[in-house]
C-alpha cells in the first residue's frame, strides 16, 4: 500500500512528465523499454539489486510500481539483513545512489511518502534524516508498514528525543493506534530501551481504551518473547 495524498493517476503523471522532460522527445516504445528494464531489475534477487546499487546501475523508471521497487531495493541494501556485512564504504557508495534515486523521483512525485523515506535513509546528515522523516510522516501518517522503518531508522541513528523537525511522539501515537502498529512496538520493547521509554511516555497520553490496547499488546509481547525463550 501507498500514501494517497493525491491520486495515484495523478502521481503517475507527474513521474511520467519528469522522465519525458529529462529524457527529451520519448516514443512510447522508449518509455516501454524503460519500464522493462525497471521490471527487470525490480525482479532480481536482493543480493543482485544490492551489487546494482553498488555500481549505480539502476534503470531509470516512468511508473510509479517502478519507482517504489527501486526505492525498496535501497530500503534493503541499507537497511535490510545483508547490509549489516557490508562495509561502510560500500554502504556509502549505495547510499549515494539511492539519494540520486530519490531525488528525481520526490521531484516527479513530491506527495509520494516512500520517496522522503528513502532519502532519509540515505543521506548521512542528522538533521536532514529529520526533515526528510518528517516530510514521509506528513503524506502517510496512518500508514503501518511504512511508519514501522520511518521509527526503526530513527531508533537507529538515535533519533528519538522530539527535538528536531521529525514528530516522533506523533509517530508513535499513530502507530498505537493500529493493531500492526502496536505488534510492532511490543516486538521492538526490550530490545531497544530509548523507544520504550517513548512508548510508555506517549501511552500516558491516549485514551484510555487505545491506552489498555496498547497496554495488553505490550504484555503479549513479554509473553511471546519468555514462550520463545527471549530474555
Amino acid at each position: 500500500m501507498t500514501s494517497r495524498p493525491a491520486s495515484i493517476a495523478g502521481r503517475l503523471a507527474l513521474i511520467l512528465a519528469g522522465a519525458l522532460a529529462g529524457l527529451g522527445s520519448v516514443g512510447a516504445g522508449a518509455l516501454a523499454t524503460l519500464e522493462y528494464r525497471a521490471a527487470a531489475f525490480a525482479a532480481l534477487p536482493p543480493a543482485q539489486q544490492i551489487d546494482r546499487l553498488l555500481q549505480g546501475e539502476v534503470p531509470r523508471a516512468a511508473s510509479l510500481r517502478a519507482h517504489r521497487g527501486a526505492m525498496l531495493a535501497c530500503h534493503d541494501g541499507l537497511a535490510g539483513p545483508q547490509a549489516r556485512y557490508q562495509p561502510q564504504e560500500a554502504l556509502d557508495m549505495i547510499a549515494a545512489t539511492c539519494e540520486r534515486l530519490a531525488a528525481e523521483t520526490q521531484d516527479g512525485a513530491p506527495g509520494w511518502s516512500l520517496a522522503s523515506y528513502t532519502l532519509a535513509l540515505s543521506t548521512p546528515e542528522a538533521l536532514d534524516m529529520a526533515r526528510s522523516l518528517e516530510r514521509s510522516r506528513l503524506r502517510a501518517p496512518h500508514e503501518s508498514w511504512i511508519a514501522r522503518r520511518r521509527l526503526h531508522l530513527a531508533t537507529m541513528r538515535g533519533a528519538l528525543s522530539g527535538d528536531g523537525p521529525y514528530d516522533v511522539v506523533a509517530e508513535v501515537a499513530a502507530l498505537a493506534g493500529s493493531p500492526d502498529g502496536r505488534r510492532y512496538l511490543a516486538a521492538r520493547f526490550r530490545s531497544a530501551p530509548d523507544l520504550a521509554d517513548l512508548v510508555l511516555e506517549v501511552a500516558e497520553d491516549l485514551a484510555p481504551e487505545s491506552r489498555l490496547r496498547l497496554y495488553r499488546a505490550l504484555n503479549q509481547g513479554y509473553r511471546n518473547r519468555a514462550g520463545a525463550g527471549g530474555s
